[in-house]
């Protein structure tokens, strides 16, 4: 018969009590780990990059030109021709004319004035406001009453009389 401890080498620990194989399993983990994470980052397999968008050029001072599609916004440079040099004859500078003599200036004499005497400010009095006599309500209220009862007596003579 065989004994139990021999079949069972897979599983041996050492003595502080770590597997061997463990080490290696956390490398090959680890290395596993970091491919697939290259992979899908885009960083093993050459992917294809979208071309970048155009440039545009916003002139903000100068006006939009007719056909911006026509090139250059600012137009082609056009080469200047060469004119031929023309000697003018330059004419003889006119005598200035004599200035005239500018008129004297008359001065004007100002008399002191002599300072008025202080007028005494009087404070003027603020005019009270007069005082309205308040009815009182009661008064209001009868004088109400009666008009409405002398309207009440024309409405019946009025009646009486149809």
């Amino acid at each position: 018969m065989k004994s139990a401890g021999r079949d069972n080498r897979r599983w041996r620990t050492d003595a502080a009590g770590r597997d061997p194989g463990l080490g290696t399993m956390l490398a090959a983990s680890l290395v596993l780990h970091l491919l697939i994470g290259l992979v899908f980052g885009g960083y093993l397999v050459p992917h294809r990059s979208a071309p970048p968008p155009p440039a545009y050029m916003v002139d903000l001072v100068n006006l939009p030109v007719a056909r911006p599609q026509a090139g250059r916004p600012d137009g082609r440079v056009k080469k200047k021709k060469t004119a031929k040099k023309v000697v003018k004859k330059v004419a003889a500078k006119p005598k200035p004319k004599p200035r005239p003599k500018p008129k004297p200036v008359v001065k004007r004499v100002v008399k002191k004035v002599a300072p008025k005497a202080p007028v005494a400010r009087t404070k003027l009095a603020k005019p009270k406001p007069k005082a309205v006599p308040k009815q009182d309500y009661r008064q209001v209220e009868s004088a109400i009453d009666k008009l409405r009862r002398a309207k009440e007596r024309e409405a019946l003579k009025q009646q009486l009389a149809a």
